[in-house]
């Protein structure tokens, strides 16, 4: 819906989420999937795996303006 509704690539849309199944998922599809990690567990063995992790929604901007 982003990607019609805005006019951009799937490359542009940062897709989060707690859930690995769901970053996965994202990431497959084409999106920057972001786990959200706050119990530092571990990824699920899944095909995709998140460029970024971070620990809550307040690490999102400095990790995003350091890459």
């Amino acid at each position: 819906m982003p990607i019609k509704k805005y006019n951009i690539q799937k490359n542009e849309v940062a897709f989060l989420s707690a859930n690995t199944w769901d970053v996965s998922g994202g990431g497959n599809y084409g999106y920057n999937s972001i786990w959200v990690n706050r119990n530092n567990n571990i990824f699920d063995n899944l095909d995709y795996k998140p460029k970024l992790e971070i620990k809550n929604l307040k690490d999102l901007l400095p990790n995003i303006n350091s890459n």
